[in-house]
């Protein structure tokens, strides 16, 4: 079940942070990746929403697969334009896993594997 904005039906709290590390994800994929030139201060972000759900996210295939992920966002500022676009398509599909429904990601998580 959903809970409508402003519910005091709970979110999933990983699901949460996982939809807070899509934000600038998105904004950075958009425009086929123009948007990584508009997103001021995208790595740190990106790396800071990561460790938010690496906090609440158990052990599972997909937070170990973030882990790796956010061990490269470690040099993303280093990192070229075609370099940083990877890292946010893999983030993007890293992030449609954590950002089901708790019940549903078990079925998704094959998805990490590339």
């Amino acid at each position: 079940m959903r809970a409508a904005r402003g519910s005091p039906i709970a979110v999933d709290p990983v699901r949460r942070a996982a939809l807070d590390l899509q934000r600038p994800l998105r904004l950075a994929a958009a425009d086929r990746g123009a948007g990584l030139a508009r997103v001021s201060g995208l790595g740190a972000a990106l790396r800071t929403a990561c460790d938010r759900v690496l906090a609440v996210a158990p052990t599972t295939a997909a937070t170990t697969a973030l882990v790796a992920w956010r061990d490269a966002l470690a040099g993303f500022e280093r990192m070229d334009r075609q370099g940083q676009a990877s890292e946010v398509a893999r983030g993007l599909r890293l992030v449609r896993v954590l950002a089901t429904d708790s019940k549903d990601r078990a079925s998704l998580t094959r998805l990490t594997k590339s």
